[in-house]
């Protein structure tokens, strides 16, 4: 079967932009925010919906090494929180 899933995992080399955040959907920026835990191996034990959309990416691979305060840069933690921010705006479930 083809891979139409989005694949956000750019977030985590360059800043999130306006641009990127515009016109998508509350499910689309839980997939971008959690993309950016995702890459560094962050394990979805609580959100069945990300644990199962996660699951099914090849690249993803779940450790235990996760950690929020040494596992992103800097720069993924701004955009983790412009996202969620945005998030916040759209009135987006928690």
């Amino acid at each position: 079967p083809e891979n139409t899933s989005p694949d956000f995992r750019d977030l985590c080399s360059r800043t999130v932009q306006t641009d990127d955040l515009t016109g998508k959907s509350c499910y689309e920026l839980d997939i971008m925010r959690n993309t950016i835990y995702a890459v560094h191996g962050y394990t979805f034990k609580k959100n069945k919906m990300m644990m199962d959309f996660f699951n099914k990416q090849v690249w993803y691979k779940p450790s235990n090494d996760f950690s929020f305060n040494t596992s992103l840069s800097d720069m993924e933690r701004d955009n983790v929180n412009t996202i969620r921010n945005y998030e916040d705006q759209k009135n987006c479930p928690k």
